[in-house]
């Protein structure tokens, strides 16, 4: 089994390679409170955003949607809620996404190593 757990461990060591070299700076945001006053917990990461998701389209998509995909290591680090939710923000250099569908985990094996995100905004 030591094989087995080396090529597990190599697929999250490449997408943490891959969102640390592609990726941009973001922060995922969820509003935790609308009263007295708006409160957001949030969690700064980096995210690959990829362009137009019209080919990969499902149900609830919509020309102009993109995926993000972050990895797992920050939201732990921070005690953040995962998993990301529909409503949650990705604050990016570009603009304020929106999250549209439920994450999609994203495992090496049986470990978690990211989030695939529906998101749709600017």
């Amino acid at each position: 089994m030591e094989g087995v757990d080396t090529i597990m461990g190599a697929i999250t060591a490449a997408r943490r390679r891959f969102i640390n070299a592609q990726g941009v700076s973001c922060t995922l945001r969820r509003q935790t409170a609308v009263t007295p006053a708006l409160a957001y917990t949030s969690v700064s990461l980096r995210a690959v955003i990829h362009g137009d998701a019209a080919g990969v389209m499902q149900d609830g998509w919509r020309e102009g949607d993109r995926v993000a995909e972050i990895l797992t290591d920050e939201i732990t680090a921070a005690t953040w809620p995962a998993p990301p939710e529909p409503n949650d923000t990705l604050v990016t250099p570009d603009g304020t996404l929106t999250v549209i569908g439920p994450a999609l985990a994203l495992r090496d094996g049986g470990a978690l190593c990211g989030w695939r995100l529906h998101v749709r905004g600017p």
